[in-house]
């Protein structure tokens, strides 16, 4: 059980040959005595022994007390409590006295470890809530997606079956939906300790940047939900650069599902900085402009870790061997740092 925390070294002590008159207010002032003689446990003095022995002497007021030792279980511990009517009980380990162990420091203590599992448990649930509402928005649209356009491409004729944009858009949800498929297995694997390989090939990030733009734009259309507007800005003068373009593509919408479903921007903003050591990406949240009482929460659920995309955003620059930070001034900015070097999977070719 581990009850090593709740063992007490320190605690009062008396010699058991002391008349029981002249420790009469420490024993008021403590609530228990150790009775020690030269280092040797002879046994725990309550007002209860005075109660039940009134004697002259404190060796003769003692009263039998159960010892407890490291394997008692609570209940075990709880049980011996009332069997020696006491509220404070000797702990030993192979014969030997370690300490005490009070019945309302164990009351008290077990009374913060509950309510620190039960604050716990409401993340949890917290958690699982918003991992629902995830898989809910990047495995169900895609899906949705899909199946509609199946559904008005069997209800077309013939001559209307090369429709470029049907085509596309089932293309590009059942890719989205295999990536969102990969990164979910990626961060089961990463969680249990596997190594995840990284792809390092040469990426084109006006690409993943416009498909970006794409995606959320399209689907805010399509959407009853407030209109997304996404603004990207390419810097043509940076060299070519090599890393795994699904997890920064993974990485990057992450990133503005976060500025757009909890921070409830409606404008996003996709730039990156890259300089010897590293590749920074901003995604910058504007309209509405954050409050105070907006940052408060925001950080707090930044803290308690209860956005799930934020997680696994978190588990993504993990593995990439990046961190991020989130600025919270006028406007939203979730900034994405991956390092360049030679031992990363990012380097500038």
């Amino acid at each position: 059980m581990g009850i090593r925390k709740y063992i007490r070294s320190s605690y009062p002590v008396i010699k058991p040959y002391e008349g029981v008159n002249a420790i009469d207010d420490m024993l008021l002032l403590n609530k228990y005595l150790v009775v020690l003689d030269n280092d040797d446990f002879i046994g725990i003095l309550t007002p209860n022994d005075l109660i039940k022995r009134p004697h002259k002497i404190v060796i003769d007021c003692l009263t039998p007390k159960i010892n407890v030792s490291y394997s008692d279980t609570f209940a075990g511990i709880f049980e011996k409590f009332n069997a020696s009517n006491s509220s404070v009980l000797p702990v030993f380990e192979k014969d030997k006295f370690i300490g005490i162990i009070e019945k309302e420091d164990l009351i008290e203590k077990l009374k913060t470890e509950v309510q620190y599992f039960y604050e716990q448990s409401i993340i949890s649930n917290k958690l699982k809530d918003s991992f629902f509402r995830f898989l809910t928005h990047e495995i169900r649209t895609p899906l949705n997606s899909i199946l509609g356009f199946i559904d008005i491409i069997s209800s077309l004729d013939q001559n209307q079956l090369n429709n470029e944009v049907y085509v596309n858009t089932i293309n590009d949800n059942a890719e989205r939906f295999l990536r969102t498929m990969d990164n979910i297995i990626d961060f089961a694997h990463f969680s249990s300790g596997e190594i995840i390989q990284i792809e390092t090939n040469e990426i084109n990030l006006e690409a993943i940047f416009s498909n970006i733009k794409s995606h959320f734009e399209i689907e805010s259309q399509a959407s009853d939900s407030k209109k997304v507007s996404v603004d990207c800005e390419i810097d043509t003068n940076i060299p070519s650069i090599k890393s795994d373009e699904k997890k920064i593509n993974h990485m990057l919408s992450l990133a503005v599902l976060i500025l757009v479903y909890y921070i409830n921007c409606s404008h996003i903003q996709l730039k990156y900085k890259v300089d010897k050591d590293n590749i920074s990406f901003f995604i910058i949240g504007f309209d509405p402009q954050i409050s105070g009482i907006q940052k408060e929460k925001i950080t707090s659920h930044v803290a308690d870790t209860e956005i799930i995309e934020l997680s696994f955003l978190k588990e993504t620059l993990k593995i990439l061997k990046g961190d991020f930070n989130l600025l919270l001034e006028t406007n939203a900015t979730l900034c994405c740092t991956i390092p360049l070097n030679e031992k990363s999977a990012y380097n500038i070719l």
